[in-house]
């Protein structure tokens, strides 16, 4: 009941979908595919693009805000506004949704729930050394002791006489 109730209101945290407004029809996109496009969009930066917007300089806050609302419009495959996609601000606001969204995943999930250190191969210093090989070692397995006629053979030392 609960479930039909966040997709009612446009929450689907079950799939990890960001629910969003395109300026035209309610839209969802995998929030992890989506800041994945963000970090490796060219020229924008996740952490310091949205800080230019407080330099109060108006300049740098209006080459801020044409950054962010380019990057978003690629990021969540938005039309321009000029056919029914989001204005610059909205653009901003969008942003700032998903970079809440993005907070509230991080703090109530874990994007690696297996811990690193439970995954880690142990290094050689700690690992148990195998017995050496006999062929490697110079030992053979075909020569018998002189006087032990009757046994089974023992490995020896290749080349040395007992």
């Amino acid at each position: 009941m609960l479930s039909w109730l966040f997709r009612l209101f446009g929450r689907d945290d079950r799939r990890g979908l960001f629910p969003y407004f395109d300026g035209q029809r309610s839209r969802k996109i995998d929030g992890l595919s989506a800041l994945r496009a963000f970090y490796t969009l060219e020229g924008f930066d996740w952490d310091e693009t949205p800080g230019l917007l407080d330099s109060g300089v108006s300049t740098v806050q209006l080459t801020a805000f044409k950054l962010i609302g380019e990057s978003v419009r690629e990021v969540f495959g938005l039309p321009s506004v000029e056919k029914g996609g989001l204005t610059e601000t909205g653009c901003w606001d969008l942003l700032l949704a998903f970079r809440n969204y993005c907070d509230g995943v991080k703090k109530n999930t874990s994007l690696f729930p297996i811990l690193p250190t439970s995954t880690e191969s142990a290094s050689l210093a700690e690992m148990p050394m195998p017995p050496p090989l006999l062929s490697a070692s110079g030992l053979t397995a075909s020569e018998a002791l002189p006087g032990s006629a009757g046994l089974p053979p023992v490995a020896t030392i290749a080349g040395s006489t007992s």
